[in-house]
């Protein structure tokens, strides 16, 4: 696949999970819920989530959206997730790559 049709696979797959968890979410199946924001890169659906239902699991996926905004070479987004996860040594690596 050329680079554009992958990204619009990657869009269809990440609204397919986002759908999922807002249906699992109605329906009350939290966990499921959680599973499909997380699969989907819908981070802040999922952090919204884990801090009503799932307290345990916030400072996790705040790095995992932090890590996935590296990936999209998003580092100024990225500090701030692994800040509010306690890892400083990513939000310092982050700052570094986001001023070059």
């Amino acid at each position: 696949l050329n680079e554009r049709e992958e990204e619009l696979k990657q869009s269809n797959f990440s609204l397919s999970y986002h759908q999922g968890g807002d249906l699992f979410e109605k329906i009350r199946n939290l966990q499921r819920a959680l599973d499909c924001y997380h699969k989907g890169h819908a981070f802040r659906k999922a952090v919204e989530l884990a801090h009503v239902a799932f307290q345990n699991d916030v400072v996790n996926l705040e790095e995992a959206w932090g890590d996935y905004l590296v990936q999209q070479r998003q580092m100024d987004a990225a500090i701030n997730h692994y800040i509010e996860a306690g890892c400083s040594s990513k939000a310092i690596e982050a700052a570094i790559g986001a001023r070059q």
